[in-house]
């Protein structure tokens, strides 16, 4: 009898642990198989999912991490890490606290949240899922985490975009506003002025005048309709550009006859710079543009100017043909340089009720430049005046 619990209890110490479960416990083994391959099942679907999963206990320290987790966060289960160590709240306790209290009365939980990688501390937007539960015979919380920063992204451009429409709204409305006044201003000067010669008595001086106020007025109203179809031709691309052989400095010495008589009349000086000879300025470019931008420029400076002097010409830098108009006027200030490119804006409600305008010129003088394929800025300071400038490539035609 001895010799055969000898012989037993031999065979059993030669046997491993599986094959003595399958020898003597086969149900048990099976079980213990089946919950093996459901454990690898639970963990290939927890790994696979998108979404980060922390389960951590009731003094935050952190029990599991998912893989997705691990790369949210940049870390691992052995860094021995704290809920706490990872919010970027300053009053993350105090926070944590509360919904875990909710959490513990089986209110699930929806946070946003901004959490903090493991050593780069980069911040994150998360929304985060809060349930609590038992697991591995404790009572844990289960946290799943979803990465927000496309999502944030995307809300901020949204914001912006917004912020743009509502901008370009309120601009239209005020572009509208002063559109109506800068329409009705001429108009009310050529009705008035014409009932006026219909007078047979009418004195041939003031027959002359008053026929010189109709035009001029009349001048006025149709440079406000030439910017709107224009400005509504280059919205809808349909502007292009036609390159012919001009001479740059007889162009800039016609508009400089042209606006003597206006510097003249108003007390100002007026000055013109040429860089080349009159043969090297002969180049291909768009006559017509160049001229709508120079004068879109010449008049905002005489607009904004009150006394002083004017300067305008160009030089040659890099290649480039650097034109440039100078004034000792108003000035911009530094937050409008570059907004006031931007169609229906103007430097100021302030610049707007006192100096009129469509808001059109500089629109008009960017889109042109930019169809040029060059640049235009302006240098400013407020009370001392403006310089504009814009490029044009210098394509010499000798």
């Amino acid at each position: 009898m001895e010799d055969k619990w000898i012989n037993d209890r031999n065979k059993i110490i030669g046997l491993g642990e599986n094959s003595l479960r399958k020898s003597y416990y086969p149900e048990l083994q099976n079980k213990i198989e089946e919950l093996e391959a459901s454990r690898k099942n639970l963990d290939a679907i927890i790994n696979s999912t998108s979404d980060g999963i922390i389960i951590h206990d009731i003094s935050g320290k952190i029990l599991f991490l998912n893989k997705p987790a691990e790369l949210l966060l940049n870390a691992e289960l052995g860094d021995n890490l704290t809920v706490m160590d990872i919010s970027a709240a300053q009053n993350n306790i105090e926070i944590l606290s509360d919904i875990w209290n909710k959490v513990r009365n089986n209110n699930t939980q929806t946070i946003e949240w901004i959490v903090l990688q493991n050593k780069t501390r980069k911040e994150i937007p998360v929304q985060i899922s809060i349930n609590n539960t038992f697991w591995n015979g404790l009572n844990v919380f289960v946290a799943v985490l979803r990465d927000f920063t496309v999502r944030k992204e995307y809300e901020e451009k949204l914001l912006e975009a917004k912020k743009k429409a509502e901008e370009s709204a309120h601009l239209k409305t005020a572009f509208l506003q002063n559109m109506s006044h800068e329409i009705r201003t001429p108009m009310n000067s050529i009705v008035g002025f014409s009932e006026l010669l219909n007078n047979s008595d009418l004195l041939p001086e003031k027959r002359k005048k008053f026929t010189s106020i109709i035009i001029e007025n009349a001048n006025q109203l149709l440079s406000i309709v030439n910017d709107i179809l224009t400005i509504s031709t280059l919205q809808t691309k349909q502007d292009k550009v036609y390159l012919e052989s001009i001479n740059i400095n007889q162009l800039l010495s016609d508009l400089l006859i042209i606006y003597e008589k206006q510097a003249f009349s108003r007390h100002l000086s007026i000055q013109l710079h040429q860089a080349l000879s009159d043969q090297e300025s002969v180049v291909f470019t768009d006559k017509t543009k160049i001229i709508q931008i120079l004068t879109n420029l010449l008049n905002n400076a005489f607009k904004f100017i009150h006394e002083g002097s004017i300067e305008f010409g160009y030089r040659l830098i890099d290649g480039d043909i650097v034109f440039y108009v100078t004034d000792s006027g108003i000035g911009i200030p530094e937050e409008m340089q570059t907004r006031i490119f931007d169609r229906f804006m103007q430097a100021s409600d302030f610049v707007m009720s006192n100096y009129g305008g469509t808001g059109l010129g500089l629109a008009i003088s960017k889109e042109f430049v930019d169809l040029l394929g060059g640049k235009i800025w302006v240098e400013s300071d407020v009370n001392k005046g403006s310089t504009f400038y814009f490029t044009i490539k210098y394509i010499p035609v000798n």
